[in-house]
């Protein structure tokens, strides 16, 4: 293993935050994360980590998919890719099955059932 995700790698979590991007559009294929506020809360928890962790190697690479896995997450949830959902009605019922935008799933208001 190499570059970022190297569990060797000492390089500043905060300074890595580039990186770990890239690491989450390689991975999805997609490159909008939306909005940029997220980066400096992002940048803060991984400064915290930094400073006053005191993190092994192995928390370090713990640290590291975990913002990954996150960045991955907030590329699925602003993209426009569509999925299929089959809504059901407060007794159960299915409806038709339809596709939506993927980040139209977080404004749902109601319970929805994948297939």
């Amino acid at each position: 293993m190499s570059g970022v995700m190297d569990p060797s790698d000492r390089v500043p979590l905060p300074a890595c935050l580039p990186e770990f991007e890239e690491e989450s559009r390689r991975a999805t294929g997609l490159s909008d994360f939306g909005p940029g506020e997220y980066r400096e809360g992002l940048a803060c928890f991984l400064e915290a980590c930094e400073i006053e962790s005191n993190l092994t190697p192995a928390g370090r690479l713990t640290v590291k998919e975990q913002v990954v896995t996150g960045l991955k997450g907030r590329l699925l949830s602003v993209s426009e890719k569509e999925v299929r959902i089959v809504p059901r009605d407060n007794k159960g019922r299915e409806g038709a099955e339809v596709a939506v935008p993927f980040s139209a799933l977080r404004h749902a208001q109601r319970e929805i059932s994948f297939r």
